[in-house]
C-alpha cells in the first residue's frame, strides 16, 4: 500500500495506523462504545445483541471519519476541500 501510494505519487492516509494508534490509547474496554457491541433489542437487526470488533455504530463510525477528515487538513490534501 505504502509502495504504490510513492511510486503513483498519490496521498495515503494510513487509517490502519491511525486507528491502531487509537485502540491502543484508549484500550479493548472502551473501544467497545465505538464498535457493535450492543444489548439484545437494542437495534432491529441485531435482536439478540452483538460483540463485533469490526463494524462501528454511528459514535465509531464518526471518529473514524474525522480521523480521516482532520488527516486531510493537516496535509492540506485536495481531499479536504470535501470536509467542513
Amino acid at each position: 500500500m505504502r509502495r504504490t501510494a510513492e511510486e503513483t505519487d498519490v496521498p495515503l492516509i494510513d487509517l490502519n495506523a491511525m486507528t491502531t494508534d487509537w485502540l491502543n490509547r484508549i484500550g479493548a474496554e472502551v473501544s467497545a462504545e465505538y464498535f457493535m457491541h450492543v444489548s439484545p433489542g437494542v437495534y432491529p437487526d441485531w435482536k439478540e445483541g452483538a460483540a463485533d470488533d469490526t463494524h462501528f455504530r454511528e459514535k465509531g463510525a464518526r471518529l473514524i471519519a474525522g480521523m480521516i477528515a482532520e488527516d486531510a487538513k493537516r496535509r492540506r490534501l485536495p481531499l479536504a476541500e470535501c470536509f467542513r
